[in-house]
């Protein structure tokens, strides 16, 4: 990550960068862990060191609960004070970013500065019907699933409240605005728990 110094007028960052991976999936590695944590803690302290005023916006994900459920009604909504319990390298790297970047923000005193935004699945649409290569990585597979001929095996019992990218891009525009009074954490969620097999 590289963050540009003496930016003249910068009023947010929103860091959206992230390594490839394999979401739940991911194997734990130093790269993985480097590209989710590091990265964006040093972002984020270049972007304090260069614009003491802006807001630092990143993204987390679901992955930081261990998805066990609440109760039969809540469909996993869980609180922004819910305890954290990864259950796979992504959502623990996830995780230590938070809390490395809480704690940078407090010791800046940047804490009403930062703005971490949890979300779940992000969906990316195809930006034309016969393209399926610039869906993202959820729909591709949906779309390759429904075109194959192989049995796809799909689970029903994490609901997840996917959120589609565009939409996710304009709430995170907006919550980095300057004067948002948003910040620490937030989770930025479609509200309508849906799992693999209904997308």
């Amino acid at each position: 990550a590289r963050v540009v110094a003496g930016v003249d007028g910068l009023d947010a960052v929103v860091y959206c960068a992230v390594p490839r991976h394999g979401g739940a999936g991911s194997a734990a590695s130093d790269a993985l862990r480097a590209g989710i944590v590091d990265d964006v803690v040093h972002a984020a302290r270049a972007t304090w060191n260069s614009a003491p005023g802006a807001r630092f916006v990143a993204i987390s994900t679901d992955q930081v609960f261990d998805g066990v459920p609440l109760d039969a009604r809540s469909l996993n909504m869980y609180r922004e004070d819910a305890r954290a319990d990864p259950q796979n390298a992504y959502g623990r790297y996830k995780l230590n970013m938070e809390q490395a970047l809480i704690k940078l923000a407090a010791e800046l005193g940047k804490s009403k500065q930062l703005l971490i935004a949890r979300t779940s699945l992000i969906l990316t649409l195809p930006d034309s019907p016969g393209n399926k290569q610039s869906a993202g990585k959820a729909v591709r597979f949906v779309l390759n699933a429904l075109e194959g001929d192989e049995k796809v095996v799909l689970f029903t019992d994490e609901p997840r409240c996917m959120s589609f990218s565009d939409d996710l891009a304009a709430a995170l525009v907006e919550l980095a605005a300057p004067g948002s009074p948003s910040h620490g954490l937030l989770h930025l969620v479609s509200n309508e728990p849906t799992n693999r097999l209904e997308l």
